[in-house]
This record gives C-alpha cells, structure tokens and sequence, in this order.
C-alpha cells in the first residue's frame, strides 16, 4: 500500500505509526514491510514502524565505445555495472580491440548490478578480393 493509506488505517485503529525510509526496488512511497508484522496481536496505541520505499535507485551507464576492452570493462566494474563482452569481426584493423558498440548504450539509466553487453573488434583481415582474369586470343 502506499504510506498515506497504510499510516491512515492503523492511525484509525487506534496506533501509533513511525516511517523508516529503506532502499527498494518498489515505487516510491510504497511500504515494503512493516513491525510488528500483520496479523499479530498488540496493544491498541502501540507503535507500528513502516519501511518506506524510497524507490528504485538507477545510475547512468557510462558510454564506453571506443575504449578498449580492458579500459572499458575497468570502467563500467567500477560504477557497479556487471560486463559481457561479444567478440565482433572486423575487416577494419583500427577497431581491433576496441569496443565498438555497447548494449544498453551509454547514458541510459539502468541498476547497479545490471549487465552491460560490450562488443568488441576482432580483426579478421581484409575480406578476399575477387579476382577473376580472362583472357582474349
């Protein structure tokens, strides 16, 4: 329930209501547990304390394209961001090494904990050329 209707009901019944602000995932305002649980017996103007979600908490993913592998991992380990890295072929030798796109993309919000899938150069070579000669007599 949210705070204001849960503090109303008990504060009817006859109890006394303290808030306790807590991390959670749930939206904001909503209470996410309460002590003495429900459903327990207590005397009438006893004190129910009510964790109160402060709602979810995101952080920026930092954008790490260009970086390389090691930098950017280093990078995204240390704002609390777990990492995947995909290999990714390429027939440009500048991108070896070198993140070249990333998933979810820099900036966007997202939890700490939350994997960030890198995808880096591998250089494969320059694609074969075809080469086809005829010849007229």
């Amino acid at each position: 329930l949210p705070y204001e209707s849960a503090a109303s009901t008990l504060q009817g019944a006859n109890f006394a209501v303290a808030r306790e602000e807590v991390d959670s995932d749930q939206p904001k305002g909503t209470v996410v547990d309460q002590s003495p649980n429900g459903n327990q017996l207590t005397s009438k103007g006893s004190t129910i304390r009510l964790q109160v979600s402060k709602g979810p908490t995101t952080e920026a993913i930092p954008d790490v394209t260009s970086q390389s592998s090691d930098s950017a991992r280093e990078t995204l380990v240390t704002s609390g961001f777990k990492v995947k890295v995909v290999e990714q072929d390429t027939d440009d030798p500048s991108l070896d090494g070198l993140v070249i796109s990333q998933d979810p993309p820099g900036g966007d919000q997202g939890k700490p904990g939350q994997t960030v899938t890198i995808f880096v150069g591998r250089f494969t070579g320059a694609p074969p050329t075809d080469t086809t000669t005829t010849t007229t007599p």
